[in-house]
């Protein structure tokens, strides 16, 4: 069972600290309405009714969740993270999918990659295709 938080909390540093201290694994950011609802997503095979968006890792999640809490915020103007790379490069896709209603979910894991590649396999099975922030190339 994850752990859910919202990314863009000023508090996520110690949430994910005081629950993960220095562990990783993976992490899927969803977005979700203000009553916590997630998003219904089209997909090629269906309708994603979790509303995710990306799937990634982190050997540490206080360093890469953090760092993508950053990136998505709209005074800082990157790319190093593909959500932010969407959100920054795509104004219906910024106003479509705001920061406010994203929540990432921690997976804690010894094996980030293995976990990341499982949660990845899964969704391509169950919608044909990765989730619309992962890179497709």
């Amino acid at each position: 069972m994850p752990t859910t938080l919202p990314l863009i909390s000023p508090d996520l540093r110690v949430s994910i600290y005081e629950g993960f201290e220095w562990t990783g694994g993976a992490y899927v950011v969803r977005a979700v309405d203000e009553a916590g609802q997630p998003f219904r997503v089209p997909r090629l095979l269906g309708t994603d009714e979790t509303g995710v968006l990306y799937i990634g890792k982190a050997k540490v999640f206080g360093s890469r969740v953090v760092h993508l809490r950053k990136c998505v915020l709209p005074k800082f103007k990157t790319s190093n993270h593909a959500v932010a790379y969407k959100l920054d490069n795509h104004d219906g896709i910024r106003s479509a999918f705001p920061p406010e209603c994203m929540v990432v979910d921690l997976y804690g894991d010894q094996d980030p990659r293995g976990k990341e590649k499982a949660l990845l396999l899964e969704y391509f099975y169950a919608f044909g295709e990765s989730p619309p922030f992962n890179k497709s190339d």
